[in-house]
């Protein structure tokens, strides 16, 4: 039973680190930032399916927070962002 349970918080947390990682990639690459200009991290949603993971990315000088998920395709996708009025915008 210990063994099950340390198998599957060792998966989630190598899983949500890739994620993390990989989003960050994506980010820099496709905003043209570096790496010293992102903070955020992984964690566990409230949503179904492939949104079960998501990743909160800030950027240096840009007041809002994105979320990214990783699609069954293995993509990176935007699934909201949140502007400095506090308000979420669903991307799809």
């Amino acid at each position: 039973m210990i063994l099950v349970i340390a198998s599957t918080f060792a998966y989630n947390k190598y899983k949500m680190k890739t994620l993390e990682e990989d989003v960050f990639e994506y980010v820099m690459k496709e905003k043209k930032v570096s790496e010293n200009d992102l903070t955020g991290g992984a964690y566990f949603s409230k949503l179904q399916g492939d949104k079960k993971y998501l990743v909160d990315v800030k950027i240096k000088g840009d007041s809002n927070i994105y979320a990214y998920y990783r699609t069954k395709n293995n993509q990176i996708k935007l699934e909201s962002y949140t502007d400095e009025d506090r308000v979420e915008h669903v991307e799809d």
